[in-house]
């Protein structure tokens, strides 16, 4: 589900997400759609650690041409969203990961984390 959040911001880079090329998003963006909860301290302070993403990948994503047979899949997954990701909102995530006996272990461990 693309929102105007993230289409307004990710224009820029069409020509190399088309072209499958890698593209590195600018600070204001990635400060927009991936560090949005951080300070902006903070988002300076890892913006040139960033890796150029994949365009292929990107595009893949944004038109929903991922296909994943979940019958087939033969180990725990984990998506991952948070109610104020640009990207990856929580509804999101929890609608793309199938039922698992592991779900309990994650939830247990995450909480540890947070």
């Amino acid at each position: 589900m693309l929102r105007w959040g993230v289409l307004s911001r990710m224009w820029r880079y069409a020509p190399a997400i088309l072209a499958s090329r890698t593209f590195q998003p600018s600070l204001g963006d990635a400060a927009a759609l991936i560090a949005n909860g951080l300070s902006r301290e903070t988002q300076e302070r890892l913006y040139p650690r960033l890796v150029p993403e994949s365009g292929r990948a990107a595009r893949e994503l944004a038109l929903g041409s991922v296909g994943v047979d979940a019958g087939r899949v033969r180990c725990p997954t984990l998506v991952v969203g948070a109610e104020l990701d640009a990207i990856t909102p929580a509804a999101v995530a929890s609608g793309r990961s199938p039922p698992s006996t592991a779900r309990p272990i994650w939830r247990r461990r995450a909480t540890r984390i947070c």
